[in-house]
C-alpha cells in the first residue's frame, strides 16, 4: 500500500514538473497555440470576413512565431547546460518525429489517390520526396522541417556569435523578409524574384527568415532572464530595436500580400510574452500533459480534417469543434492512461 502511494507521488511530481524549471505557463501557451493552428487549418470563420481577418488570420497566426520563440528559449538553456549533446539529442528527436509523420501522410496520400482512382506512379514518389526535403511532406509539417534545418545554425550563432551581432541578425533577416513580401509595392522585379524563390524552396526560406530570427529572440529571452538586472541597458536596446523593426514592418507589410500580415508585431510580442511566461512561478497540475499533447495535436490534426472533408463536413466552426474535441479526447486518453509519464 505504501509503495502504491509512493508511485502515485512520483507520478504527480512528474506531471507537475516540480523537479525541474517550472515552465507550466509555457506548456499551456503551446497547448493553446496548437488549437490556434487547428483553427487556421479548419478555417473556422470561413463565412465571416471580419472574424476571419482578426482571429483566424490575426490572433491564430501568433502560434508558429511563439512556437519558434519558445523553442529558442528552451533549446538555448539546454545548450548552456549540455553543449553539443543538446543539439544532437534535439535534432535526432525532431528528425524521428518528422520522418514518422511524413510516412503517415505519405500513406494517406496514396490511400487518397486510390480512393479517387488516380494513377500512382513514380512521379508521385518523386514529388513527395522533393516536398519532404525542400518544402514539407504535409502543409503543417513545414514548421518541423525548418526547425530541423535551423537548429545547427542556431547552435553556432548562440555559441560563437556575440549577443549584439545576434540582434543585428534578427533585424537584417526580418527586413529582408518584409522587403520580399512587398514586391508589388517597392522594387517589384527584385522583390518578385525573391518571393518566387520563397514559394519554390519553402523549407530554406522558412529556415532563414522565420525560424532563425525567432529562435534568436528566444535566446535573447534566455540571456536576459539569466542575467537579471545586470543587463538593463541591453534589455532596453533590444526593446528599442524591435520597436523600430515593428514600425518598419507595419509600413511595409500593410502594402504586401495577405499572408504577410503573419509578421505583424512579431518579434516584439513574442519577446515580451515568452519572457513573462518564462519568469512565472505558477504551477499547473498536469502541465506535462499539455506539453506532450501540443505536439501530438499539431501533428495529427490534418488527418482528422481530411477525414471530415471526405465525409462532406466542410471547413468552418463545426469542423473546428469536432477536430479540437477529438484531439483533446485523443491526447487525454493517450497520455493520462499511462502509468509512467516523465518530463522531458
Amino acid at each position: 500500500m505504501n509503495l502504491d502511494k509512493r508511485e502515485r507521488l512520483i507520478m504527480t511530481e512528474s506531471l507537475t514538473c516540480s523537479a525541474q524549471n517550472n515552465y507550466c505557463l509555457i506548456d499551456l501557451c503551446k497547448f493553446v497555440c496548437s488549437l490556434f493552428v487547428v483553427g487556421i487549418h479548419c478555417n473556422v470563420f470561413v463565412n465571416n470576413a471580419v472574424m476571419n481577418d482578426f482571429i483566424t488570420q490575426g490572433l491564430f497566426r501568433l502560434a508558429i512565431p511563439l512556437f519558434y520563440t519558445i523553442s529558442g528559449f528552451l533549446f538555448s538553456a539546454k545548450v548552456h547546460r549540455n553543449g553539443v549533446a543538446a543539439l544532437i539529442k534535439q535534432e535526432r528527436k525532431l528528425v524521428i518525429v518528422y520522418m514518422i509523420w511524413s510516412a503517415v501522410y505519405f500513406v494517406e496520400s496514396v490511400c487518397k489517390s486510390l480512393f479517387l482512382r488516380e494513377t500512382i506512379g513514380l512521379e508521385l514518389f518523386k514529388k513527395y520526396a522533393w516536398n519532404m526535403v525542400f518544402r514539407a511532406s504535409k502543409y503543417h509539417l513545414w514548421y518541423l522541417l525548418a526547425l530541423i534545418y535551423a537548429l545547427p545554425l542556431f547552435y553556432f550563432l548562440i555559441t560563437k556569435v556575440k549577443i549584439r551581432f545576434q540582434i543585428a541578425a534578427i533585424g537584417l533577416l526580418w527586413l529582408i523578409q518584409c522587403f520580399a513580401f512587398s514586391y508589388h509595392f517597392f522594387a517589384p522585379e527584385f522583390g518578385g524574384a525573391v518571393f518566387t524563390l520563397s514559394q519554390t524552396i519553402d523549407a530554406i526560406w522558412n529556415t532563414f527568415f522565420c525560424a532563425i530570427p525567432l529562435l534568436l529572440v528566444g535566446n535573447l529571452i534566455n540571456h536576459f532572464s539569466s542575467n537579471g538586472n545586470q543587463h538593463k541597458k541591453l534589455f532596453f536596446l533590444i526593446v528599442s530595436f524591435l520597436l523600430i523593426i515593428e514600425k518598419m514592418m507595419i509600413v511595409i507589410v500593410l502594402k504586401s500580400p495577405a499572408n504577410a500580415h503573419f509578421l505583424l508585431f512579431m518579434p516584439l510580442f513574442a519577446f515580451f510574452l515568452v519572457l513573462v511566461l518564462a519568469q512565472s512561478t505558477i504551477e499547473i497540475k498536469y502541465s506535462i500533459y499539455l506539453r506532450k499533447a501540443s505536439l501530438l495535436m499539431y501533428c495529427v490534426h490534418p488527418l482528422i480534417i481530411d477525414f471530415l472533408l471526405v465525409n462532406n463536413i466542410s471547413y468552418g466552426m463545426l469542423c473546428f469543434l469536432i477536430v479540437s474535441s477529438a484531439l483533446i479526447i485523443l491526447t487525454l486518453s493517450f497520455f493520462c492512461v499511462k502509468e509512467k509519464i516523465k518530463c522531458f
